[in-house]
């Protein structure tokens, strides 16, 4: 089971809603340093760039910025990746494979053809996709002439380690349809929704309108008669340009998606379908599939993006927020322990999660990240840590020691902490146990 919420504050990093709200306007923009803040809340240094692209930049992006809505992604055999952006006309977006054949513009609107620069749609497509690919941090990013940071390296490559699908679902796209498949609701934008919807009305997402959200349908109609809800739902349900004006006007404070909450999709996602692979098993054990390696390198980087809310945070965080941070890192820790496999040892990297993260070598995984948490949160979780100790134990091939070393040294220093915190005994009464989850 995803991990539950104890307390209902969120934390307070840039939202990565697509578009600007006029809300929040007044953030975005470039401040005298030449340091640009992008719709994503993603910063970028222009100073790789030619006064002339500057300005170009700076004219698209915040005199006039762009409202777009990614429609649908493919990839070609010829060598690049095809977004479809649309404003109120289509343009095709292509992140293009390095040292590859194709002589096709990055994009194809007229903008592009004429500057030759990076148009309102590759900077407005490429900065969605930086905002899913790196962690928060402080030091702004260095916009290339591409129309992406350098940091990322080959956007071709960055996209196709994370796999189209996820990176489709990552930013609402409905991914390609057809005369058999056209009535398919994608869950992610169901639960986009719901989490909209629900913070309108001041609800708890997962308590709004089960009779809607439970199992949700698009309907043989838009309109739900006597339900202006229902007919709200479906239509940001089937249409993306009322998606993304819906999502696009809603203040910060008013959407309950958070960071973290990306973060906890990724990972669920990524397992998810991992869980598919290692499951058939007449799949061949080699090729560009979603087996171990590839979901530990999506875990693997959760886990770095979750330490780089915790470092450079700008506020003390709470206590609650706290709380949700260590929740999701010991849940996906425990989801990763569940997936030790009996496989042949020849197709243990392909299929056998555990060993990958874990059994193979002492990767830090989400250890790293929580001793940077302060210990006095840490300790109520000490029981569940100690519980995932005895089980990685058990386990035939073991683990390295350094790895269990370091959960021990993590519940050591949080108990230390709890005997000279006079709230310490107040947060473990009834608590400790309480939360301690058995592992399957």
């Amino acid at each position: 089971m995803p991990p539950t919420t104890r307390s209902r504050s969120r934390m307070q990093e840039p939202d990565d809603s697509p578009a600007e709200s006029e809300h929040d306007s007044d953030e975005l923009g470039c401040n005298a340093s030449g340091i640009c803040t992008f719709p994503s809340r993603l910063s970028y240094s222009l100073d790789e760039l030619d006064e002339d692209t500057q300005d170009e930049i700076a004219s698209i992006m915040f005199r006039d910025p762009p409202k777009c809505i990614l429609q649908e992604c493919r990839t070609r055999e010829e060598g690049f990746i095809v977004f479809q952006v649309a404003e109120l006309v289509q343009h095709s977006v292509r992140a293009i494979q390095p040292g590859s054949n194709c002589n096709l513009a990055p994009c194809n609107c007229d903008e592009h053809a004429r500057t030759q620069r990076p148009c309102r749609h590759m900077l407005w497509l490429f900065d969605q996709i930086t905002n899913q690919l790196v962690p928060t941090q402080k030091a702004p990013l260095t916009l290339t002439r591409g129309g992406y940071p350098s940091e990322l390296g080959s956007l071709y490559d960055r996209i196709n380690e994370f796999h189209l699908d996820m990176m489709a679902e990552a930013l609402h796209s409905q991914e390609p349809l057809d005369t058999e498949n056209d009535n398919r609701i994608n869950p992610h934008r169901v639960q986009a929704i719901r989490e909209m919807m629900a913070s309108l009305n001041a609800a708890p997402a997962e308590d709004y309108r089960p009779d809607l959200f439970a199992n949700p349908t698009k309907g043989k109609r838009v309109i739900k008669t006597r339900d202006l809800e229902g007919t709200i739902f479906r239509m940001l349900l089937r249409n993306d340009s009322f998606f993304q004006y819906f999502r696009s006007s809603l203040k910060y404070d008013e959407l309950l998606r958070s960071p973290l909450k990306k973060l906890q999709w990724r990972m669920e996602t990524a397992i998810t379908k991992f869980d598919a692979f290692r499951l058939a098993p007449d799949q061949p054990s080699h090729g560009r599939f979603k087996d171990a390696q590839w979901c530990a390198g999506h875990l693997l980087d959760v886990d770095r993006q979750i330490k780089s809310i915790v470092v450079n945070k700008d506020r003390p965080y709470t206590n609650g927020e706290y709380y949700e941070i260590i929740t999701l890192l010991l849940y996906m820790i425990r989801e990763v322990v569940n997936r030790d496999d009996d496989v042949p040892q020849a197709v243990r990297s392909q299929r056998n999660l555990y060993y990958v993260l874990l059994g193979d070598r002492d990767r830090d995984f989400v250890t790293g990240t929580l001793n940077d948490i302060p210990p006095e949160c840490l300790f109520p979780f000490t029981a569940e840590i100690n519980n995932i100790i005895d089980t990685v134990n058990q386990i035939g091939y073991g683990i390295p020691d350094t790895y269990i070393h370091n959960l021990r040294k993590i519940v050591s220093h949080a108990r230390h902490s709890s005997t000279r915190s006079p709230s310490g005994s107040k947060r473990s009464s009834g608590g400790q146990d309480s939360r301690a989850k058995r592992m399957k």
